[in-house]
């Protein structure tokens, strides 16, 4: 086999894999996808104009390609469904069950896939007790497994598709070290930061998608849509500009309103709000999220704190609008904000409408679409080590969870949402009664002989 240069061995670092998945959730033709990826590292920290700088315990570069798949679907949405909770009239005054076709199959779905492509740095100082990294990502992803909906002409329901492609492109850094580290006291600390920008880059024939209709059932609108050149959770809705304002007056009586009664962008100018005024106005995926870690030990004593950061999200706020309108289930106006509403003659500078027959509130709009960036203090344990002769270990510890929390979010809970999570990334950060994390205290006693 020749002779091995074990000292480039020591420099570079290759990783080459490759993998065939199946799914039984595809069609035959359609079940099997492969999956390659590769990686190379250079070790700068080993080579000898590295080493002379006497500045770096360890510095690594690192280039990684790869495909990955998702088969995010129904287990039966390949093939097409039946409605049997339906009725037929054949006869005046009677009806008969029946049975009618629901959503159709798609036997030509196949695997959604991820190609990634990542450039890192890896670096150290101090024998180790610093260290840092960043990695720089491009992720696009295609055959989009998404579902779009079916014209009533041929059925109406929707469909399952492999429809178009998304980019995830930004930047991730973690730094960890030991500040202090001595007999009696030890201090460690790990940030973490990352940055995403996301777009829909295509939609095949389309431009624009929605998402299913009304999540919320407030006003027959889809909430979300996904269209080219937009983040995933962008929101559909309509831009508040605020109550009317006296010397606006002739212009508010083409809307049939008067002064102080709610103001919305009439984007093609038929003098009345309706769907063709609506458009994106927000987006309910954050761009920056920050986590940071801290973990000190005096002596037997133990801290730890965890601080949570999300930022640039948007969330309509529909508990905040519904209970302030006295719209829906809500009778009356249950907020002290309200009395900053628009009052004629006395608080003509108002965000918030008046009170007014002619007035109408969309909840689905900026007026309650808010800023839900925040920082929590997620997590923080402290704990006490007695050390008992002859007996054992005795460990006090106390934990809270979400203990505190800084944000400009007028809701219960920024990080509350009654969609999203796990189940869409289309569909995120709506407050609709959504139930808010809660806070906990636990005291726990370990005992070891």
């Amino acid at each position: 086999l020749g002779r091995v240069n074990y000292s480039l061995l020591d420099r570079y670092l290759f990783s080459v894999s490759i993998r065939n998945d199946g799914s039984s959730k595809f069609a035959q033709g359609h079940k099997y996808s492969t999956f390659p990826s590769a990686a190379i590292a250079w070790n700068m920290g080993n080579e000898s104009f590295i080493k002379n700088l006497d500045l770096f315990s360890k510095l690594k570069l690192r280039v990684s390609w790869g495909l990955t798949g998702s088969q995010a679907i129904e287990p039966y949405a390949t093939q097409s469904t039946y409605n049997t909770s339906i009725y037929y009239a054949f006869s005046t005054g009677d009806k008969t069950s029946g049975i009618q076709l629901g959503n159709p199959g798609n036997t030509g779905l196949k695997w959604e896939t991820t190609e990634q492509k990542d450039l890192g740095l890896e670096a150290g100082f101090f024998n180790g007790r610093l260290n840092f990294e960043f990695d720089y990502f491009i992720k696009d992803t295609r055959d989009l497994l998404l579902n779009q909906t079916v014209p009533y002409y041929v059925g109406g329901g929707s469909i399952t598709s492999n429809v178009g492609k998304i980019r995830n492109q930004g930047w991730e850094m973690s730094i960890s070290g030991n500040i202090i580290n001595s007999q009696n006291v030890n201090w460690k600390s790990d940030l973490n930061l990352s940055n995403v920008k996301n777009t829909v880059k295509d939609l095949g024939e389309e431009t624009q998608i929605f998402s299913n209709p009304d999540i919320t059932g407030l006003n027959g609108q889809p909430e979300f849509i996904y269209a080219v050149g937009q983040p995933l959770g962008s929101f559909w809705g309509l831009n508040y500009l605020g109550p009317w304002k006296v010397d606006q007056a002739t212009e508010a009586a083409k809307y049939g309103q008067i002064p102080g009664d709610a103001r919305y962008e009439d984007l093609d100018g038929d003098f009345a709000i309706d769907g063709a005024d609506y458009k994106i106005i927000g987006c309910g995926l954050p761009t920056t999220t920050l986590g940071w870690n801290n973990t000190i030990n005096v002596k037997n004593f133990t801290v730890n704190l965890f601080l949570q950061g999300v930022f640039g999200i948007d969330k309509q706020n529909y508990t905040r609008g519904m209970h302030l309108m006295a719209a829906r289930d809500a009778r009356q106006s249950t907020l002290a904000e309200i009395s900053e509403r628009y009052i004629p003659g006395v608080n003509e500078n108002a965000y918030l409408p008046a009170f007014s027959v002619s007035s109408t509130v969309q909840p689905q709009s900026t007026m309650f679409l808010e800023d839900a960036s925040y920082v929590r203090l997620k997590n923080i344990s402290l704990g006490y080590n007695f050390n008992i002769k002859k007996v054992g270990n005795l460990k006090l510890s106390l934990n809270a969870t979400n203990l505190l929390t800084f944000s400009k979010y007028k809701g219960i809970d920024p990080e509350s949402s009654n969609v999203g999570g796990g189940g869409s990334d289309i569909n995120q950060s709506i407050d609709y009664g959504a139930y808010p994390n809660s806070k906990t205290y636990t005291l726990g006693v370990d005992f070891t002989f």
